[in-house]
């Protein structure tokens, strides 16, 4: 199926949708066919897109002009090629596209990123904390102006409901003792290498040790 087939679905379920707020990953900002579509149904857009990537694409965040007004827009980069220059999956830029929009009184955060495709759940629990973490920044800023900011979290994130991964994000705590790192994400259950919070040292030790907000925690010495 070609790509004008393809967008031309995208927009029909969007138009019988009609989404109040609407977030699009792998993006391409080049390509008009959906933005044009979503800018003539009045809807504003904050676009951020991969950069030095051979492949051009990236995220947008699209809303109603008519129901909210725009207050700030923050590009999120997570790019680890000096912190993990051992782990070339983590040396390709990935993005959070974060919106800060309000309607009246009410104020929401609008995150939305594609997570890493590779079944690597260990990974992404590092890339999850890592837009968490900030989340959690933004809005602590805002709260100290007295503003409350509704959070809607959207994306790619390449990862099962049923998974641990999948755990952590909706609870903000998971148990990886005894998961395969490969099946945190559930993305493949067969793998028999084990995760271990004192073996992952390269990865969730030197992780926390860099940073005061981590909620990652040693069940086993507690």
């Amino acid at each position: 199926e070609t790509w004008e087939s393809r967008s031309k679905k995208i927009c029909k379920e969007i138009e019988i949708l009609n989404p109040d707020i609407l977030t699009i990953n792998e993006l391409d900002e080049a390509d008009e066919s959906i933005q044009t579509f979503l800018k003539s149904h009045g809807y504003e857009c904050h676009y951020e897109g991969l950069e030095g990537q051979t492949r051009v694409d990236g995220t947008g965040t699209f809303w109603k002009s008519s129901l909210f007004e725009r207050v700030d827009d923050i590009r999120l980069s997570f790019q680890w090629k000096e912190k993990f220059p051992l782990h070339p999956l983590l040396h390709k830029e990935q993005i959070c596209n974060i919106s800060i929009l309000k309607n009246g009184d009410t104020h929401y955060l609008v995150a939305s990123s594609h997570l890493l495709f590779n079944d690597r759940g260990d990974l992404k629990l590092l890339q999850v904390k890592f837009i968490l973490q900030a989340i959690e920044q933004i809005t602590s800023l805002y709260a100290s102006k007295g503003i409350e900011l509704r959070v809607v979290l959207t994306g790619d994130f390449n990862l099962s409901p049923d998974s641990a991964l999948y755990t952590y994000m909706v609870r903000g705590s998971m148990d990886v003792g005894g998961i395969p790192k490969r099946s945190l994400s559930g993305q493949n259950r067969r793998h028999r290498k084990w995760l271990e919070t004192r073996s992952e040292k390269f990865i969730l030790t030197k992780y926390t040790q860099q940073n005061k907000f981590c909620l990652f925690e040693d069940l086993k010495s507690a």
